[in-house]
């Protein structure tokens, strides 16, 4: 299997509130930027997730454990959602979907 496409984990901090101006600071993004493989989910693996066939999920493969939490994961400069994670004896993997 090859880890050849990386993979931002995304994590978004909290808006902090400025007195002086009365407006809401952007959050703070932080990443933590991994290799991974990166590959369509089968048709099976769709049924049992999702109970139907869906457009734009994919299933990612990482050779080390990711962060426990993140906002949401960047693939090929998209947004994707983390639907299912499962933890491997090394590693992990995701199955995870587009967000619009």
């Amino acid at each position: 299997m090859r880890y050849d496409e990386k993979v931002l984990f995304v994590l978004k901090g909290d808006r902090t509130y400025d007195k002086a101006t009365g407006d809401y600071s952007e959050p703070e993004l932080s990443t933590t930027e991994m290799m991974a493989s990166v590959m369509d989910t089968g048709n099976d693996a769709l049924q049992l997730v999702y109970g139907k066939l869906r457009e734009g999920s994919l299933t990612v493969h990482l050779p080390v454990d990711a962060p426990e939490v993140f906002s949401h994961i960047e693939i090929r400069g998209r947004k994707y959602h983390a639907d299912k994670r499962r933890n491997l004896r090394h590693g992990c993997s995701f199955i995870v979907s587009e967000v619009p």
